[in-house]
Order: C-alpha cells, then structure tokens, then sequence
C-alpha cells in the first residue's frame, strides 16, 4: 500500500489486547461464577468486502467515534488537507471537495482496520461538530491503486 501513496503514514497502534480475564464474582449462595466477557468488537470480514474492492456505504455518514465502537482502534491513522490530496487511493475524495475550488485547507482522517488479507479504510470529515464517514473502501492486501 505504501508504493500507491508517496505520503508517509503514522505509526500504526497495535491491535488490542486481548481483554483479561474477568474477575470472578460470588453469587448468593456464595458460588463463584466468572463474570461474563464483553463481547469482542466485530472486524471486517472477508464477507464484508467480498474479497475485492468494495465500497461501505452503509458506514457512510457514521461518526468516528461509532466506527471505533464498532472495529476497535484502528490499525493505522493519519491525517491530512485536500491539499496534500490525492492520489489513485483517495480519488474519491474529489467527488466532494474538487480541487481548485477552495477545498484546499479541509482535513480528512484516514483510518484503516486489518483483518488477514482484508482492509477497510475510511476517510472522515468534519462538516459541523463531529467526525464523519465520507468515503470507505474495502480491499485485498496488495491490490492496486
């Protein structure tokens, strides 16, 4: 992916560790039973992106916040203005914010989440108060652009 973008991108977190094991807890007849694991935030899938490149559209529109609930952290992060945009990877960014037409200083978010050989990377923005989905795609490892 980094051959399809001459911009560098930020150190990636890691993946979330795996939650530790809940504590037990005594129920009233003085059992102790294990509290009940959280149930782990979805990835997206193979079947999600039909193992091709794909477009989310049902994450359109979604605040950052909402997709972070949803996958977790992303695995990478970066950020950047229009004016620093695009390449093939980000086209279609321009659908919103044509260049030359004083978009130029518009900061967008980049987030992208790994699941084997599927990514999902979605592109936000900040219209009012809150981060905003614009753009998704979803792609093979090694495809492209």
């Amino acid at each position: 992916m980094a051959a399809a973008c001459d911009r560098t991108e930020t150190e990636g977190s890691d993946p979330p560790a795996p939650a530790a094991a809940s504590p037990a807890r005594t129920t009233a007849d003085d059992t102790k039973t294990a509290d009940p694991a959280p149930a782990a935030a979805p990835v997206p899938s193979a079947h999600e992106c039909h193992h091709g490149i794909d477009a989310l559209s049902q994450l359109e529109g979604k605040t950052e916040a909402q997709l972070i609930t949803l996958y977790g952290e992303p695995n990478t992060k970066k950020t950047f203005t229009m004016a620093d945009c695009c390449h093939e990877f980000e086209i279609e960014l321009y659908n919103t914010y044509p260049p030359g037409k004083g978009h130029d200083a518009v900061e967008i978010h980049q987030m992208t989440w790994r699941d084997g050989e599927d990514l999902l990377t979605v592109w936000a923005h900040r219209p009012k108060s809150d981060w905003v989905i614009l753009d998704t795609l979803c792609y093979l490892e090694g495809t492209e652009f």
